[in-house]
C-alpha cells in the first residue's frame, strides 16, 4: 500500500523529471509523468503570462488586451468597422515568446519519450500539423497504455519505478 506521502512524493519527481531531462529524447515516459508535467506546465505558462500581461498591462489597461469591434453607421449610410487591438508588441511579448520556446523543448522531449512508451518514433509528433485528425491521433497514442517490458526504445517505465 502507498501511503499519501509516498503518492505525493511521486507526483512531485514526474512533475519535475522533464525538466531535468531537458532535451532527452531517448528512453521512455509514463503516462503519469507525461500528463503531470502537462498540467504543470499550463499552469506555469499561464501564471507567468499573466503576470508579465499584469505588469505590462496593468490593471486598468487588461480590457484592451481583448479583440473587440463594432460597426456603426458613418452618417453617408454607410457602415463602417472599427476594431480595438491592443497595439505593440513590447517587452511582454518576447518574454512571452523566450517562454513558450523555453516550454517546448521539454514538452516536445517528454511526448518523444512518451511515445517511445508505446514503441512509436517521436516523429509520430508531425501529426500536430494535421488539424482535428492529427491532434486526435496524436491524443490517442498519448492516453494509450505503454507495451510491457522492454522495447526499441528501452526498460518499461512502470518496471523500472517499482
Amino acid at each position: 500500500m502507498v501511503s499519501k506521502e509516498q503518492n505525493g512524493a511521486l507526483a512531485w519527481y514526474l512533475i519535475k523529471m522533464p525538466f531535468y531531462k531537458y532535451a532527452t529524447f531517448t528512453g521512455r515516459a509514463r503516462r503519469a509523468e507525461y500528463w503531470l508535467f502537462v498540467l504543470s506546465m499550463i499552469v506555469i505558462a499561464t501564471t507567468i503570462g499573466m503576470f508579465v500581461d499584469l505588469l505590462y498591462y496593468g490593471v486598468d489597461d487588461m480590457h484592451r488586451y481583448h479583440v473587440s469591434g463594432h460597426f456603426y453607421d458613418n452618417g453617408t449610410g454607410r457602415f463602417e468597422a472599427h476594431w480595438d487591438i491592443h497595439p505593440g508588441w513590447g517587452w511582454a511579448g518576447w518574454i512571452k515568446m523566450l517562454m513558450t520556446i523555453g516550454l517546448a523543448i521539454p514538452f516536445i522531449a517528454v511526448t518523444t519519450r512518451r511515445l517511445h512508451d508505446s514503441n512509436k518514433s517521436g516523429w509520430t509528433q508531425l501529426l500536430y500539423l494535421i488539424p482535428i485528425l492529427g491532434w486526435l491521433l496524436m491524443i490517442l497514442f498519448l492516453v494509450t497504455e505503454g507495451n510491457d517490458g522492454r522495447n526499441q526504445y528501452g526498460e518499461d517505465p512502470l518496471k523500472a519505478d517499482e
